[in-house]
């Protein structure tokens, strides 16, 4: 279901306007993208690939050696404090019980740029490197989307550098198109 916002927008096309921007070479910049999802995807499962979505203590429990050994015990505790929160939720991939992708979801607010009350923002997601290639990011990125529209969520934000091309590819995969805007998240780089 579309919020009145995205109605809003979608009814005021016409009155876009389209703009340029020339940003230097040296200043990095993340990109954000936005999708509007009606039907889940088609998957078809990563053969030894165990995905699972995090969005509650007991939702942790099961997993939560696997997580400890992976991220430590701070890092783990501030998961499942994230996680009580019900403003975030996480979501992971793991082989042979090791922690090989994740990724967060944040509901209705980002702090970088504006969004749809109701959407969620993807991000910051990982892969390790000896999982890269995989097709596992892709993979776990359009389960979350298919868990998250069971939840009735049908509009999704994820940002990326502009120079994290693998990001990018896995984003299109998933059917973000262009970017819609652009950021600077480091403002400290820019030297006029």
């Amino acid at each position: 279901m579309l919020d009145w916002t995205t109605k809003l927008m979608e009814a005021n096309k016409a009155n876009l306007v389209h703009v340029d921007l020339e940003i230097p070479r040296n200043i990095t910049y993340q990109l954000v993208y936005r999708l509007i999802k009606n039907e889940p995807f088609d998957l078809l499962p990563i053969e030894a690939a165990n995905f699972r979505y995090i969005s509650s203590f007991k939702d942790i429990f099961p997993y939560y050696q696997i997580l400890y050994t992976h991220f430590g015990l701070m890092s783990s505790i501030k998961m499942v404090l994230k996680i009580l929160s019900s403003e975030r939720n996480f979501y992971f991939v793991y082989m042979n019980q090791q922690v090989v992708h994740s990724g967060w979801i944040t509901f209705s607010k980002c702090k970088y740029y504006w969004i749809d009350y109701g959407s969620a923002v993807v991000g910051p997601i990982w892969t390790s490197e000896a999982a890269r290639g995989l097709g596992l990011a892709t993979y776990a990125l359009k389960s979350t989307i298919n868990v998250l529209m069971e939840k009735k969520i049908s509009i999704f934000y994820i940002d990326t550098s502009n120079s994290n091309i693998a990001c990018q590819q896995v984003i299109s995969k998933c059917g973000f198109g262009k970017a819609v805007a652009v950021y600077l998240r480091n403002i400290k780089q820019i030297s006029i």
